[in-house]
C-alpha cells in the first residue's frame, strides 16, 4: 500500500520521466501529468491534496500507462513493435495497418520511420524539423491513393506518431543537459567529450556539412541534428575548427515561424531494378571471366594480378603480367563477358617483379597446393644449400 506522500512522489517521477522524453520542462510536465488527472494544472492538483485528495493506485496506473505510451522504446522487449523494443531496427519488426482501408506495413530503420505499401513509401525522419519524403513508383503513379491530399495527411499523422515515440527514447538515453539547454541557452552535446572526459557544454554550436552557426537551444529542438541541411550529430561542434583565414564566416540559422517539419517532399520514382555498369562491377565479371580462362594454377595468379580499367567510351582494357599469363594466350571467357555487356576489350602485357620466386614453378602446377608445396621446397632447398631447381 503506497502512503500519501508516496503517492504525489510517484506522480513527480512520472513527470520526469515525461520531462526527459518529451524534452520539456519539469514545471510543465507536472501540469501536464495534473491534467491528466482532471486538474488545470499542478497548482490546482496541489490545492486539492491539502485538502485531502488523493490519487488511487488506479489513477497512478493509468497516468503511468499514459506516460509510457508515449516512450514504448524504453521498456526494452515490450516496445510498441512488439519485440526488441528499444533494439528495434530494421523491416523484419514492423506494424501493420490501414489508412482509409490502403493498408501499410511500417518499421524503423536507422531512427526513421518506413511507411510503405503498394508503389509507395514514406520516410519520416528522425530529426523532428526534416520533411517527410514520399516516394511513389511511377509503374502505379496514376492510381496512386497517397494522391490524395486528406489519405496523405492521415498516413503522415500515423507515421508522425511512432517518430515521437523514437525521439522520446533518444531523449531518454541521453542526458537532460544534452535536451533542455539552462537559462543561458548551454547545452552539452551528447557524444562528444574533452580530452579529461568532461562533456563539451556551449551556447553556440557549428555544423561542418554546411557551415551553419545554431543556438543551443535550435540544436537540442532538432535533436542534434543540423536544422540547416540535417547533418547528423557527429557533424555537430562547439568550434568551428575546420575554417582557415579567409574563408565564409559560419551562417547563423534563421528558425521559421512555424516550425516543426517542412511540407513533404513528393518523388515519383522508376523502381525497376537495372545493371550499373559501374567500374568495380564491370572488373568484376571480366576478373571472373580471366579465371574461367586460366588453365593452371600459374594463369590464375595471372587473372588475379592483372590490372583492369573501365571506361564507359574506350571499355576494357587489361594489363598482364607476363610471368604468369602466357603472352599468346587469348582471354577468351572474358572477351566474351566484355561483348555481353556491350563494350569493347583490349589486353596488353607488361614485365613486373613478380610476388613469388620462380614463377614458372606454377605454370606446371594444376592447383594452388600443389603449386604452394612445390615452391616452399624450392624455398627450403635454397636455404639448405643445395641447387635451385630448373625452371
Amino acid at each position: 500500500m503506497m502512503t500519501k506522500t508516496s503517492k504525489i512522489d510517484a506522480l513527480k517521477k512520472l513527470a520526469k520521466h515525461h520531462a526527459r522524453s518529451s524534452r520539456t520542462t519539469q514545471a510543465k510536465a507536472l501540469d501536464q501529468i495534473a491534467v491528466h488527472l482532471g486538474f488545470s494544472h499542478w497548482g490546482a492538483l496541489k490545492a486539492q491534496e491539502k485538502k485531502g485528495w488523493q490519487p488511487t493506485d488506479e489513477c497512478i496506473a493509468s497516468l503511468k500507462e499514459a506516460v509510457e505510451s508515449t516512450n514504448p522504446f524504453a521498456r526494452g522487449a515490450e516496445g510498441s513493435f512488439g519485440t526488441l523494443g528499444a533494439n528495434m531496427d530494421g523491416p523484419e519488426v514492423q506494424k501493420s495497418g490501414t489508412v482509409d482501408g490502403v493498408p501499410y506495413l511500417m518499421f524503423v530503420f536507422q531512427d526513421d520511420i518506413q511507411m510503405e505499401g503498394e508503389g509507395w513509401r514514406i520516410v519520416v525522419p528522425e530529426a523532428p524539423n526534416a520533411s517527410p519524403i514520399v516516394s511513389i513508383d511511377e509503374r502505379f503513379s496514376e492510381e496512386c491513393r497517397l494522391n490524395e491530399p486528406k489519405l496523405l495527411s492521415e498516413a503522415l499523422a500515423i507515421a508522425e506518431v511512432e517518430a515521437k515515440k523514437v525521439q522520446a527514447r533518444i531523449s531518454s538515453d541521453w542526458s537532460r543537459r544534452s535536451t533542455k539547454p539552462n537559462a543561458k541557452g548551454v547545452v552539452r552535446h551528447p557524444l562528444f567529450s574533452e580530452m579529461d572526459r568532461r562533456r563539451i557544454e556551449s551556447d553556440t554550436w557549428y555544423c561542418l556539412h554546411c557551415n551553419s552557426k545554431v543556438s543551443g537551444h535550435e540544436i537540442a529542438k532538432n535533436l542534434w541534428h543540423c536544422p540547416s541541411c540535417g547533418a547528423s550529430p557527429i557533424d555537430i561542434f562547439s568550434v568551428p575548427f575546420w575554417l582557415e583565414e579567409g574563408d565564409d564566416q559560419p551562417t547563423p540559422y534563421r528558425s521559421p515561424k512555424n516550425g516543426g517539419r517542412g511540407e513533404p517532399v513528393i518523388e515519383v520514382i522508376d523502381n525497376r531494378l537495372r545493371l550499373e555498369l559501374s567500374e568495380d562491377n564491370v572488373t568484376l565479371l571480366i576478373r571472373s571471366a580471366l579465371l574461367d580462362d586460366a588453365a593452371n594454377a600459374g594463369e590464375r595468379l595471372g587473372a588475379l594480378l592483372a590490372e583492369i580499367s573501365f571506361d564507359e567510351e574506350l571499355g576494357v582494357w587489361v594489363t598482364f603480367e607476363t610471368d604468369y599469363w602466357p603472352e599468346e594466350k587469348e582471354a577468351i571467357q572474358a572477351r566474351a563477358v566484355a561483348k555481353a555487356l556491350g563494350v569493347s576489350f583490349d589486353q596488353d602485357i607488361v614485365l613486373c617483379e613478380p610476388p613469388f620466386a620462380w614463377p614458372g614453378i606454377a605454370e606446371f602446377s594444376s592447383n594452388t597446393l600443389e603449386y604452394t608445396q612445390t615452391m616452399l621446397r624450392a624455398y627450403e632447398e635454397q636455404t639448405t644449400g643445395q641447387a635451385k631447381p630448373n625452371e
